[in-house]
């Protein structure tokens, strides 16, 4: 009877024992369930958050590539300049340079034109100075130029690509909106193309 009595006592513990541990797994399950959802929920809430940050990027307008924007709308101002130029000596450098730029021989044209002598430099040889440094992407030398050269709607369009290009939208859009409003035919239709290309 004692032996039965023991025995019946281990058995009770192990079963007792057994229930501890099933409800210490049990519990550990839940625990593991309980982290791992909210760990789920985080990662998901991450990536839905980068993805909707990306996706306002890509479509807000100031993720515009200003500068292929700017290349795109760049069309070199035909030359006009050289064919009335006649003669030799310091005619002939002038001519020298407008024969590079209507090669596309941008950088060429540039340096000759900058060397020409000041007899020569007048507002059309540095608008044509500023266009070469434009199609160079030398964007800097060529508002720097423009700037000194007024108002006039050409130099406008030009000062507006330039703007652009160095990433100045928002002046790029100012310019384009008041050639809109005062230029007429060509350069009024580039500049409205230009403001629907951006918005």
């Amino acid at each position: 009877m004692e032996d039965e009595l023991k025995d019946a006592i281990r058995e009770n513990m192990r079963q007792r024992f057994k229930e501890q541990l099933q409800d210490l797994e049990a519990n550990s399950k839940t625990a593991k369930r309980r982290t791992l959802i909210p760990r789920t929920w985080l990662v998901a809430a991450g990536i839905a958050l980068v993805l909707a940050i990306a996706g306002w990027l890509w479509l807000s307008p100031s993720n515009v590539d200003h500068m292929a924007l700017a290349d795109s709308f760049f069309e070199p101002l035909p030359n006009v300049l050289a064919p009335e130029i006649r003669g030799e000596g310091n005619e002939g450098m002038l001519i020298t340079a407008m024969q590079q730029y209507d090669k596309g021989a941008y950088a060429k044209a540039a340096t000759q034109l900058n060397s020409i002598p000041d007899s020569l430099q007048t507002p059309e040889t540095q608008l044509y100075l500023a266009t070469a440094y434009l199609a160079e992407q030398r964007t800097a030398e060529a508002l720097n130029v423009l700037d000194d050269l007024g108002n006039p709607t050409e130099v406008q369009w030009y000062r507006c690509l330039a703007h652009l290009q160095s990433g100045d939208q928002e002046q790029a859009m100012a310019i384009a909106t008041e050639l809109v409003a005062s230029a007429e035919g060509y350069y009024k239709e580039r500049a409205a193309a230009l403001l629907e290309a951006i918005q």
